[in-house]
């Protein structure tokens, strides 16, 4: 569990709120659902069992949910996708996930029927619910409210952020070791440092140096001289 769910209930009592729902929004979404995914994918928790959370993803990559730490309540699929199987295979336990979501779970039509479906499956077709207003399209919020007509959507943002100020055990523990590889994957690349080399060069080796001890790198801001004042640069391929 990710969530600090004391603080989480606490917290939302104390606002009015129901539930919550994150939508898009990499952060809030993985807070929620222990998914981490750039796109349209959803989770919607209630009050009582946000740390059992209800998950919206594509027909497509439902695999993303086998390294989620999180104990799902359940799961909707949209989209069209198509996996061949062969029937006289003897399938893994992975193998068995997959098909059990991907293939024999009938898919909705569309990522905000899968919202509806979540919020609805949650128990939240009705009440007051807090949304994470940086990734839930706006459009959708009366579309969502007009399928779900005892639903009242609230702006939250503010909400996950005064929960995730105080972290669990487990973030902490993600931090210090998120820390660990990044100051291991700088000096890796400081190392290198010699007369000739290019920015680009050692910003991929800081890189290289986060994925080989299983980090996803976010970002490397490498400049030498002056143009280490200038910012975040993308560097052309030659």
């Amino acid at each position: 569990m990710i969530i600090n769910l004391p603080r989480a209930q606490r917290v939302l009592s104390e606002k009015g709120l129901d539930g919550l729902l994150a939508a898009t929004n990499i952060p809030n979404v993985f807070y929620l659902s222990g998914v981490w995914r750039q796109g349209d994918l959803a989770a919607a928790a209630p009050l009582k069992g946000l740390d059992r959370p209800w998950v919206a993803i594509p027909r497509s990559e439902v695999d993303y949910l086998e390294n989620s730490p999180v104990h799902l309540a359940g799961v909707v699929t949209y989209g069209t996708f198509y996996r061949e199987l062969d029937a006289t295979a003897a399938l893994t336990g992975r193998e068995e996930r997959i098909k059990a979501l991907g293939i024999d779970l009938d898919p909705v039509g569309s990522f905000l029927e899968g919202v509806v479906s979540i919020l609805a499956s949650a128990g939240l077709g009705k009440g007051t619910v807090g949304y994470d207003e940086r990734g839930l399209d706006p459009a959708l919020v009366p579309k969502i409210e007009r399928k779900l007509p005892g639903l009242a959507l609230r702006p939250a943002m503010a909400v996950f952020r005064e929960i995730r100020m105080i972290k669990t055990p487990l973030e902490i523990e993600r931090l210090e070791k998120a820390v660990g590889i990044t100051e291991a994957a700088i000096g890796e690349a400081v190392s290198l440092v010699r007369e000739g080399l290019e920015e680009r060069e050692i910003a991929r080796a800081f890189e290289v140096g986060q994925v080989k001890r299983g980090a996803h790198p976010n970002m490397a801001h490498v400049g030498f001289g002056r143009s280490g004042a200038l910012g975040m640069y993308n560097f052309p391929e030659d």
